[in-house]
């Protein structure tokens, strides 16, 4: 069985038993049909229905399904059925065989159920099936266009040029047809102008065009409008009269951004940003740009292009220099090897940053500066025992000195020492 209990619009409004019901509902039936008869002895009245029909059967083109007429009280002498399409008869009341039905091709996508009607010597009770049977897509009701996002218009704004306008974005049930009007200061229809495309006229300079667009489909239709678009004398492309600037600070990690300069030619206009190192290297795009490590002792500029419907010009920022940091160190000096009197000790380097150009060495004992060794050798002298020896290495670049200092190594005690 697979009639299944669909409650769309369509259907009556009388309400539908849950399936769980089934059981209790026969059972209570059965025990009315039991004690009817004794009742009725009492007092006559007309069949009650206990528990409704049900549409039996499989949901396919020209299956049979079957009303089942539920259970009632009053002893019903006869039963009819009448079978409904999404509220419509397609088979009238009638005896027996009207509760077999057999599915058409105008029922796909449609609900069927019937109606059951019991009549005894006191009267006709009707009774709609708590189930409907459906087969194929459903049916859906077509939703008439509704506006998204509004038609814009394209195209240079200039007498002879041609302007183009867009449908804009639409819901609404497919398909659906689209009309156009241009429009002259959003109140005047232009005469004739009725198609996606037009050519702008001496008449329309200094004015303002619009297009309203009217989508149409089975269930409706609705309408949207562009926006103005100004007609001047003649656009004319962007022209420069300031350049753009850098503005922040010239240094790593520091945000720079890019104004678009000044200029001339018709409005509107729109800006595009290209960042570029020592005026060759393309970089990011956009008006913001984070000076990053690469771009130490190098030049930074931006370029803008100012763009309308007559045309572009592109301009380019003056040149700023980011400034190179002072080396940092990342990893401090190692002495090497061990601290024995009469060894010669090596000072590392250490790990840094900034691509030091040159290195300074400074040895000390118990924190002070040994006079003279200052390079990355020292031998361990006598004087030397029982101290503490260090060394201290100084990294240049261009953005000046930086300092780091190993860790101190112990001179051991000659073996007898007094």
């Amino acid at each position: 069985m697979t009639a299944t209990d669909h409650q769309g619009e369509k259907r009556s409004g009388r309400s539908r038993l849950p399936r769980g019901w089934r059981m209790v509902m026969a059972l209570a039936a059965a025990a009315l049909f039991l004690i009817g008869p004794a009742a009725g002895s009492a007092l006559a009245s007309k069949p009650g229905n206990t528990f409704p029909p049900e549409v039996v059967g499989e949901a396919r083109l020209g299956a049979e399904v079957v009303c089942g007429p539920g259970s009632w009280t009053g002893s019903p002498g006869a039963f009819e059925y009448e079978w409904i399409r999404e509220g419509v008869t397609v088979s009238p009341r009638g005896l027996y065989p009207h509760d077999v039905y057999f599915l058409k091709q105008a029922d796909e996508g449609q609900q069927v159920w019937c109606i059951t009607y019991a009549t005894n010597g006191e009267g006709t009770t009707e009774a709609e099936s708590w189930n409907s049977i459906i087969f194929g897509k459903r049916h859906e009701e077509p939703v008439p266009p509704k506006n998204v996002s509004p038609p814009q218009i394209s195209g240079e704004p200039s007498a002879g040029k041609v302007l183009t306008c867009s449908t804009g974005s639409w819901e609404g049930s497919e398909p659906r047809t689209y009309a156009y009007q241009w429009l002259r200061n959003k109140t005047e229809g232009i005469a004739s102008a009725t198609a996606s495309s037009y050519t702008v006229t001496g008449e329309d300079e200094e004015q303002s065009l619009s297009c309203k667009v009217t989508a149409k489909n089975q269930a409706g239709s609705a309408e949207a409008e562009s926006a103005g678009l100004h007609i001047g004398l003649g656009a004319k492309k962007p022209e420069n009269l300031k350049l753009p600037k850098v503005a922040g600070i010239e240094s790593v990690n520091e945000v720079l951004t890019c104004t678009e300069g000044e200029g001339g030619g018709t409005k509107p206009q729109t800006y595009t940003f290209q960042w570029l190192r020592d005026g060759a290297t393309k970089l990011t795009v956009g008006s913001t740009y984070t000076v990053q490590t690469v771009d130490e002792g190098h030049k930074l500029s931006c370029e803008v292009v100012a763009k309308n419907n007559a045309g572009s010009t592109t301009a380019v920022s003056t040149q700023v220099l980011v400034k190179v940091r002072a080396p940092q160190n990342l990893e401090p000096p190692n002495i090497t090897p061990s601290p024995t009197v009469g060894a010669t000790l090596t000072c590392s380097k250490g790990t840094w940053t900034g691509a030091p150009t040159e290195f300074k060495y400074q040895w000390r004992r118990d924190g002070a500066a040994i006079p003279g060794e200052e390079s990355n050798q020292y031998t361990v002298l006598n004087t030397d025992a029982a101290h503490s020896l260090g060394c201290q290495v100084e990294a240049k670049n261009t953005g000046g000195p930086g300092f780091a200092f190993s860790a101190e190594v112990v001179v051991p005690e000659k073996s007898g020492a007094n």
